[in-house]
């Protein structure tokens, strides 16, 4: 009973707090408890609204919150507890009960409800009826029965086509952890080795794996979902979440030994996660359909993140204890945009983090650095003052997600497109709620009216005909390629990425469409609007079409390596504006090419060296780039009885590295 004790009391700790609860969380709890109690609503009609159920429960926690967190309004309020009893009791009467089906969304059944339900006991677990407690705590057995399989009730039949199947990747991390605190609650030891032995599904290599499921980690820093989407910022910040918990829930106690392969996760922090941080932030290249969730943005998605690997380090071995502190606080202290304390409303996190912050780490530089991620088609260049991430797609990797009414306008956002962090850290917050979607950076697209048509090309809907991509590196060079294909079948390309000391050479050739087709060089988000230069004289027109060598945004330099017909346009919103620049290639293009740099570093270089040094070959096979330390090839020769391939040669040592564009599996 002690370590039953230990655990529900550290649960309680990490939900409500101990002692020295931040003003503001007070504050927050105190209004969203007055909001919750003046709202008036029938029972019986809540069942029938996914949305007003997810929120029905979240409310009835943030009620047990408010009655525990000393120093609140209503600490200890039996009016408060009554209503907590009376939201339960009604909950089971009308709508989540065991001859309930599931509808809508089966996570909100098996998961969500389940965990919510957990904690609200937790909390009150002294003063809630028994009778209550277990009557609904039997209802969230009902639907979630066993850690190691989804869909294991009988109304899961109405939500999906497969219902009783194993539960994996970040599923399975949630399942577990209700299977856990559910098991602590009721002081069931079986119920929680069960859990803790089922866990590692979450963290196991997929690379390791004879199934058929291609959700999870892979050792080349990829993570996937859904089965080709990349998805770290959403469903892999969830893992983090959920397995920190845990973790932090058994440590040095006598379950601690049922957690197996955690060297794994501890590794895996540093391939899927930490290269993807910029200042903070966490990009949203690796968002899927996440990013059409307009109260979020990648600082806040950092922030979340940033919380879980704090938790995580409190328990982490000593070898990765402190390569976990100083990733922390380097971000936390980089991200001048979303200041950890001002958004923190946990008391549990904001006291923790402060005293990781006093301690005395050294806040390290970024090193120049190159990830490709062939798995899951994702690739990073980050540097200290800047970072690149490219999205490809393939046969194996989706274009994009839309599901449940989200991201509905996300067709080009796998399609090539380019995603860039600099010191404009707000860059991407609300960008998404106003960009227009038909001009996303480096894609390549046919001008078209594209509402409510859905645009996916993954394996499971609408696959594409063996179509590769892949890219390879050394050092923070490297180079990659891509065979496109839009969404209809009607446009197709050769795209190619070089990566070189001063930024990012882009490629395309064989460029072969039906309509009109244009490249979109950029569409930046800025506050009001910047200084744009074209050829080094200043732009003061908000619309125009002119030929030029090179355009400068706020200092970014969008340099052709021919003199280049460009169109500008600024599109001024509410509160900002954007910048876009595009380049035509006509109507029914048959084998255009454009090839254009992103400059970020030019050091003592004039524009016109760089395109000398760094030059840049278009054949109809291949794309031949010379660079001062390689030469890159990316090769499609038809001629050449092998399968498309990328090379670099390094002059340094007269040495080559190929892959093969289809081999990422």
């Amino acid at each position: 009973m002690m370590e039953r004790t230990v655990m529900l009391d550290r649960r309680k700790e990490y939900l409500a707090g101990a002692e020295k609860i931040p003003q503001e969380t007070l504050d927050f709890l105190n209004k969203e408890l007055k909001r919750i109690l003046s709202e008036k609503f029938d029972y019986s009609e809540i069942g029938k609204d996914i949305n007003l159920l997810k929120k029905f429960y979240k409310d009835t926690l943030t009620l047990a919150k408010g009655y525990t967190v000393k120093g609140t309004e209503y600490e200890k309020n039996a009016d408060v507890l009554k209503l907590v009893e009376e939201r339960l009791s009604m909950g089971q009467k009308y709508f989540y009960n065991k001859n309930c089906a599931e509808h809508t969304n089966w996570w909100v059944w098996e998961i969500d409800i389940p965990m919510l339900l957990n904690d609200i006991f937790v909390l009150m677990n002294e003063d809630i009826s028994k009778d209550i407690m277990k009557e609904v705590m039997d209802s969230g057995r009902y639907f979630q029965p066993d850690p190691r399989y989804s869909g294991n009730n009988e109304g899961a039949i109405y939500t999906t086509k497969l219902p009783l199947r194993f539960s994996t990747a970040e599923h399975r991390a949630e399942t577990v952890k209700v299977s856990l605190i559910r098991g602590i609650l009721e002081n069931n030891k079986d119920e929680i080795k069960l859990a803790l032995n089922s866990l590692i599904e979450a963290w196991a290599y997929k690379d390791d794996s004879y199934s058929l499921d291609r959700n999870g980690f892979y050792r080349d820093g990829s993570f996937l979902h859904h089965g080709s989407i990349p998805y770290t910022a959403k469903y892999g910040n969830i893992i983090l979440r959920e397995i920190g918990e845990i973790i932090h829930l058994v440590r040095k106690t006598e379950y601690e030994k049922y957690l197996l392969g955690l060297k794994n996760f501890y590794d895996i922090i540093f391939t899927s996660f930490e290269p993807f941080f910029f200042k903070g932030g966490f990009t949203d290249m690796l968002n899927g359909r996440g990013i059409s969730d307009y109260t979020s943005h990648d600082h806040k998605t950092g922030h979340e993140m940033l919380n879980s690997l704090l938790l995580i380090k409190e328990d982490a071995p000593e070898e990765y204890k402190s390569k976990l502190a100083e990733l922390i606080k380097s971000e936390v202290e980089k991200d001048t945009f979303y200041k950890y304390f001002e958004n923190e409303k946990s008391p549990f996190f904001y006291n923790h983090m402060k005293e990781l912050l006093e301690e005395n780490i050294e806040i390290k530089e970024y090193k120049d650095r190159l990830v490709i991620c062939n798995k899951m088609n994702r690739i990073m260049r980050r540097a200290e003052n800047y970072a690149v991430g490219i999205t490809m797609h393939s046969s194996n990797i989706g274009n994009y997600e839309t599901r449940n009414g989200e991201n509905i306008k996300g067709w080009y956002t796998g399609d090539g497109a380019y995603y860039l962090y600099d010191n404009d850290l707000e860059q991407y917050k609300d960008y998404w709620k106003n960009v227009d979607y038909n001009y996303i950076p480096g894609t390549t697209e046919i001008r078209m009216n594209m509402e409510n048509v859905d645009a996916q090309r993954n394996p499971e809907h609408k696959p594409l005909d063996r179509k590769s991509a892949a890219g390879l590196k050394w050092h923070y060079y490297g180079a990659a390629g891509m065979e496109f294909e839009n969404w209809n079948g009607n446009l197709t390309s050769r795209k190619s990425w070089v990566f070189v000391s001063w930024g990012v050479i882009f490629a395309e050739s064989c460029i072969k469409g039906k309509g009109e087709v244009y490249t979109t060089i950029a569409n930046r988000k800025f506050k009001e609007v910047p200084e744009i230069k074209v050829d080094g004289k200043i732009l003061d027109e908000e619309r125009a079409v002119l030929k030029a060598d090179n355009v400068e945004i706020n200092g970014k330099i969008f340099m052709f390596y021919k003199k280049t017909e460009i169109n500008i346009e600024i599109e001024k919103k509410e509160d900002c504006c954007f910048v876009k620049m595009w380049v035509e290639h006509g109507e029914n293009p048959v084998n255009s090419s454009l090839v254009w740099g992103l400059v970020m570093n030019k050091g003592n270089m004039s524009l016109d060296e760089i395109r000398e040094k760094f030059g840049v070959k278009i054949t109809e096979g291949k794309h031949l780039i010379n660079g001062i330390q390689c030469n890159y090839e990316i090769n499609w020769d038809s001629k050449v009885k092998v399968e498309p391939f990328c090379t670099v040669y390094r002059k340094e040592d007269n040495r080559e590295s190929r892959i093969y564009l289809n081999n990422n599996y």
